[in-house]
């Protein structure tokens, strides 16, 4: 499979125009719909393709923003954001391993007999790194411990039963488990002196999926059962959410809130990036997981440790499960639409607003 090369000077191919800049700032609201639906009609035609047509350094591809100039002059253009493990410099690659990414991505409309032809500039992401953050509650078996935040507060349909929502590495103590597998046997604490267990983890389906080749699709997710009920709110991490958005309400450009153990960080949604392979470290080994989409953000401060789980929201509509940060501090997190699908977890999951408020 061959690499895919990026020179930083130039990524046109010999005599092709370099793309015009699509700037967000000076198009009108329609003009806004119709260039995001084109960027999002690319991405699903090539996000199938992505390893084979563009090669196996690529780790995903998405719909988001890139930012030009500096100082009181800074624009926001619409890109298709190619995700890569890393840039290469096609100087120090034989012609035999060059692919490039192209310098924009076509489509068309076709209106009134006729087929007006578009191109999307990509934009080139490396993502070489990526660290969970997780002390919020604590989690424990036998052998080890781990800390992180709440992302919400769910109930079964069928059984009425409540289940706390977080990341699989903290509710799953995955750290010490071979290619994340995670233990079932961990008790959930709220961080309080001689805070009792509140939750369980209570079966191993409770613990999101994770498949080591890299080509299945994994879920960095966990539910525990709640043990005791009156010590858990639908209020928890101090905000209530209301209702679970759609993928489609998370659109570049758009302001949020990421709410863990550091408090509220406002977050700036940079794009949705489409069957996302991240780095993973797993005790001693090092894997490679695939998730469906994973929402990419800049943060206004820098989230912490403890933080992994935290919900990001918009305004009481809760969007997405805070999962951790590359190492240029852009934030990650799965859509939480995603994550409590039955198939996730073998049960039919809803959010809980209205418990002991």
């Amino acid at each position: 499979m061959a690499n895919v090369s990026w020179s930083s000077t130039n990524r046109s191919r010999q005599g092709e125009p370099k793309p015009p800049a699509i700037r967000w700032g000076k198009l009108s609201e329609s003009d806004r719909e119709l260039y995001l639906g084109l960027a999002q009609k690319i991405v699903k035609r090539e996000r199938a393709r992505t390893k084979t047509h563009l090669g196996s350094n690529v780790r995903g591809i998405g719909v988001g923003f890139r930012t030009k100039g500096k100082n009181g002059n800074i624009r926001r253009e619409l890109v298709v954001r190619v995700y890569v493990s890393k840039k290469l410099d096609e100087s120090r690659l034989s012609p035999s391993r060059i692919r490039k990414i192209p310098p924009s991505f076509q489509t068309y409309v076709r209106g009134r007999g006729r087929r007006q032809v578009y191109r999307i500039p990509s934009d080139v992401v490396e993502v070489d790194s990526f660290s969970p953050q997780r002390t919020y509650v604590r989690v424990s078996n036998a052998d080890t411990r781990e800390t992180g935040s709440i992302c919400c507060l769910l109930r079964e349909k069928k059984s009425k039963d409540l289940f706390l929502l977080s990341c699989k590495h903290v509710f799953g103590l995955t750290s010490r488990t071979h290619g994340c597998a995670g233990s079932r046997f961990a008790a959930i604490d709220l961080v309080a002196p001689n805070s009792p267990r509140v939750a369980a983890v209570a079966r191993t389906m409770d613990l999101g999926r994770t498949f080591l080749d890299g080509e299945r699709l994994s879920v960095d997710a966990a539910i525990a059962k709640v043990r005791d009920r009156s010590r858990v709110s639908s209020r928890l991490n101090g905000n209530r959410p209301l209702r679970i958005g759609r993928p489609a309400g998370i659109q570049p450009g758009t302001k949020m809130k990421l709410i863990g153990k550091s408090g509220s960080i406002k977050v700036e949604i940079l794009g949705m990036a489409e069957l996302m392979i991240l780095p993973y470290r797993c005790g001693h080994q090092r894997c490679q997981f695939r998730f469906k989409r994973l929402i990419e953000y800049r943060m206004s401060v820098q989230s912490q440790g403890g933080d992994s789980g935290a919900p990001v929201m918009l305004g009481t509509t809760l969007f997405g499960m805070h999962l951790g940060k590359t190492r240029n501090g852009i934030g990650l997190a799965l859509c939480v639409r995603d994550v409590i699908q039955k198939n996730t977890f073998g049960r039919r999951l809803s959010l809980e607003s209205a418990h002991n408020l």
